[in-house]
């Protein structure tokens, strides 16, 4: 028998330390070859003839000399920001919004189409006017992420609770798969605002966390061990149907809104610890972030919630904050989740 190793066994073999250098030009590019022979552990021949082929097959791209250091000049290289498009769009009760980013999650275009009973139609305007402004056809982008504020089911395709979407979210999956023309996921708005917050924001760091959308309504983006809980089946983390004083059993909390009064406000503010309250709880997450277009940098509201916890669970260990990432963190989300996508498939074809 042979001693020679199989042809097969030399392609995983390339693929595996392809991808370890690609992944280090993605992290710390723009790099030169010597940093990342050390970075990576592997020969500098390793590393030359995987760049070359990286290079040759658009993932990485060639950014010039880099003439500071000591001898002679060395090529820096970067990931091709052409190398994968991503969408992340957001579903609100009265406006869709996209954004359009490349592989290194630069924004391209942003786009908006009012919201109306046909969700999917809107969807795929607001999503069209980006890839126009970026002078792209719509279906050359590689994947989207669409928020709704909606229970999404686990594949990212089943619309379980729709209360806030027009007819329940009834035929929204089918509109889509008629008239979108890229691979698109669903997601729930908070669990998107959550995942910015854990990449992003106030999260950053912490391996246990609760963000609280506050808009119209309250939901909550859970964060346990670092990673986004969604449930058996996509149902964690509606913290508004938690049973309130003075409210029948899984009604919605109500939110806040620009117009709350100040009796509203300081009902909200009872309830809202309430549900911080029973969290805690259960799963002790320690930090809740405040976000949502009525959460997100209202320190006062957080100073507000804090003081009533204080008061009716003084022994809980509990941190409230307000987000810093602005009402805009599901949006930011959705890009997020959407360019790891792309990401992954970009990355597992230039590796091949």
């Amino acid at each position: 028998m042979s001693d020679k190793p199989l042809a097969g066994q030399q392609n995983l073999l390339w693929s595996i330390n392809a991808r370890a250098v690609l992944e280090l030009v993605e992290r710390d590019g723009p790099v030169a070859r010597p940093e990342l022979v050390r970075a990576s552990g592997l020969s500098k021949t390793t590393v030359a003839q995987a760049l070359e082929r990286l290079v040759e097959r658009g993932a990485v791209r060639e950014l010039g000399l880099d003439t500071s250091r000591r001898g002679p000049a060395a090529t820096l290289y970067g990931v091709d920001p052409g190398a994968g498009h991503a969408l992340g769009v957001r579903v609100s009760p009265t406006t869709v919004e996209a954004r359009l980013i490349d592989l290194t999650g630069s924004v391209l275009a942003t786009a908006t189409a009012p919201a109306t009973l046909d969700v999917a139609s809107a969807v795929t305007t607001a999503a069209a006017r980006c890839a126009k402004q970026a002078g792209m056809p719509l279906h050359a982008v590689d994947a989207a992420v669409v928020g709704v504020p909606a229970i999404v089911g686990r594949d990212g395709r089943t619309i379980r609770v729709g209360r806030g979407l027009p007819r329940d979210g009834a035929g929204l999956v089918e509109g889509l798969e008629r008239s979108f023309p890229l691979p698109f996921t669903l997601e729930n708005d908070a669990n998107l605002a959550a995942v910015a917050e854990l990449r992003l924001g106030e999260g950053r760091g912490t391996k246990d966390f609760a963000l609280l959308r506050i808009g119209p309504g309250l939901g909550a983006g859970l964060v346990l061990d670092g990673r986004l809980h969604r449930g058996i089946a996509g149902g964690a983390g509606e913290v508004g149907f938690l049973p309130q004083a003075g409210l029948p059993l899984g009604a919605a909390v109500p939110g806040l809104t620009s117009d709350s009064t100040g009796a509203e406000i300081s009902d909200f503010v009872g309830r809202a610890a309430q549900v911080i309250g029973a969290v805690t709880l259960v799963v002790e997450p320690g930090l809740f972030v405040l976000g949502g277009p009525a959460g997100a940098g209202n320190e006062p509201l957080a100073a507000l919630v804090r003081r009533r916890l204080a008061e009716i669970a003084g022994p809980l260990r509990i941190d409230v904050r307000a987000s810093e990432l602005g009402p805009d963190a599901d949006l930011d989300g959705a890009c997020l989740l959407a360019r790891e996508q792309v990401r992954e498939n970009a990355f597992l074809t230039a590796c091949q």
